[in-house]
This record gives structure tokens, C-alpha cells and sequence, in this order.
């Protein structure tokens, strides 16, 4: 298993970490990409010795040729499983804000068929109209026009990545410009010209901003995606691609606001507690006629 993370996103990886763990017996071992896994706090916690860090070094491409940090992390995913050492034929990619609720989950079944769940909300494939017609023209059609395969993890599998990589040689130049979707790119591909290799299964996920909720969604949900926009009220369509750059503005300004809400705060205490003083003095020269 695979989870390319961004600081921003570290307060859910402890949670996205620890639900795979609980809930996904078929995992072996889980490989976080970060640009500094050093700084990342939690590569030092013993509770997650399953889990290996590792820079983004080994990857024929840097953030600038990308663009955008949503984009970069989009390709990382697709070269993951043939860059990285020691992974599997079979290797689910996960979003970082995700978290799962649902035991006993397999990604693969017996047989070796990897199964995909799918999201019919019209909203998740808004604005990728012209990555589709890219798309086509290197004979990649959408298999379904009432689903996506956007629902923040996919299983990829080694064979099926190798022909989409010779297919569409330099992969991750196709993802540098506009609104472009790994997971559509891998979804399609792998249903139009490997149909034996994968079956599709339904599961009930929600998005969300509320951390909480991420939490405790409530009975029979899968899985929940807390991203980091909604956690701060920030509305990105990734229309432009330049989803970094303005998360980035949007990541510290929460920040910024965070602590400024705990001056606030703090600045409210210690008044209320000035007030209290001054009245408990006010009433006691009121009654003895001096001050203690």
C-alpha cells in the first residue's frame, strides 16, 4: 500500500494509517511518499513499525514539471509500484485524508481480480471534460458515463500499470496541464483491456471537512475523505490545476487564523478574569468602606 502525503494533510494520515491497519488484513506493509519524511512526526512513532518513509527522490520527475503539488501527487501514484522497491504485484494507492471504518476489507480477490468501487455523483467528474478528450486520443475511452472511478483509492496492478505506462510512453507529462485524474486515467484502461483482471464493488463513502466526522461517520459507511479545503472552508474546483499553490495560501492562512483564534481566546480569558477582580474588589469597599 501506497500514500503520498503533504504536511497539510498530516493531521489524517495518523487516522488514515491506523483504520488501514485495523480494517485491511490483506496489507503488508504501507509506504508513505513525502517531500521530508524526516520532519514528518509520526515516522518515529513505534505504533506504526508496519509503515516505511520515503522521499520522492527516486521519481523521474520533480513538482515543478508538474505545476501543481495536485497534480505532482497524481503522478507519483502512477509510477509508485514500478519506481518503489519491494512492492507487490497488486498495490492499492490511497489519498492521505482518507479514513476507513469497515473490517475485514479485501482490495484483491483469491482469484487475483482487483476489485474497484465507483462514485456516481455527477460533481466528481465536473470539469474533466477535456482531460476525457486527451484521453481518447490516445484510445482511452470512458467505460461507463454514469460512474467514476474517482473514489480516493484504487488497486494498481503491476501488469496493468506496465501497459498503461508503454501505451502512453512519459506518462506523467499527459497529467501536467489542466484538470487531469489519475483515477480515471487507471480506471478506464484497466476495464476496457483487462475486463478478467477486475470487478467492481460498491462501497458507501461520504467527503467531508469535519475531522470529527472522519471520525465517526455513522452506521454503514466505508469510508470517509476529509480533505483539507473543507477543513478550512476553502472551495477548489482544481479547474486551473493550481491546486498547491492556492491550498498552500489557504493551509497557512488556516494556520494563521488557528492562532489567532487562540490569542482571541486567550485575551477573552484574561479579561473576563480582570473584570471578576475588579468587581470582588468593588464590593468589598462597598461593604467595609476600604480595599483589602
Amino acid at each position: 500500500m501506497v500514500i503520498p502525503c503533504h504536511p497539510k494533510d498530516e493531521i489524517l494520515l495518523s487516522l488514515c494509517i491506523a483504520s488501514l491497519i485495523r480494517c485491511c488484513p490483506q496489507i503488508r506493509i504501507i509506504t508513505v511518499i513525502s517531500p521530508d519524511p524526516d520532519r514528518l512526526s509520526l515516522a518515529s512513532d513505534p505504533a506504526f513499525a508496519r509503515v516505511r518513509w520515503v522521499g520522492e527522490d527516486a521519481f523521474p520527475f520533480q513538482l515543478n514539471d508538474l505545476g501543481s503539488g495536485w497534480r505532482y501527487q497524481q503522478a507519483l501514484k502512477l509510477y509508485a509500484p514500478l519506481v518503489l522497491p519491494d512492492l507487490l504485484d497488486d498495490v492499492v494507492l490511497v489519498d492521505a485524508d482518507t479514513v476507513w471504518h469497515t473490517e475485514q476489507l479485501a482490495f484483491v480477490q483469491h482469484d487475483g481480480v482487483a476489485l474497484y468501487s465507483v462514485s456516481r455523483q455527477a460533481s466528481d467528474i465536473e470539469g474533466y471534460e477535456p482531460f476525457f478528450h486527451l484521453l481518447k486520443s490516445w484510445g482511452i475511452h470512458r467505460v461507463s458515463a454514469e460512474q467514476s472511478g474517482i473514489v480516493h483509492h484504487m488497486v494498481f496492478q503491476r501488469e496493468i500499470l506496465v501497459a498503461l505506462h508503454l501505451h502512453v510512453p512519459s506518462l506523467w507529462k499527459i497529467l501536467s496541464t489542466g484538470k487531469p485524474s489519475e483515477w480515471e486515467l487507471y480506471y478506464n484502461f484497466a476495464f476496457a483491456r483487462y475486463p478478467k483482471r477486475v470487478a467492481r464493488r460498491p462501497l458507501r463513502f461520504i467527503v467531508t471537512g469535519s475531522v470529527e466526522q472522519a471520525r465517526c461517520p455513522g452506521p454503514g459507511v466505508d469510508f470517509v475523505a476529509c480533505h483539507s479545503h473543507r477543513r478550512l472552508g476553502f472551495v477548489d474546483t482544481h479547474e486551473d490545476g493550481d491546486y498547491s499553490a492556492k491550498q498552500s495560501r489557504a493551509w497557512q492562512s488556516g494556520r494563521r487564523s488557528q492562532h489567532a483564534c487562540h490569542y482571541v481566546n486567550l485575551s477573552s480569558i484574561l479579561l473576563v478574569f480582570s473584570l471578576a477582580v475588579v468587581v470582588k474588589l468593588l464590593v468589598e469597599w462597598l461593604r467595609t468602606g476600604r480595599l483589602a
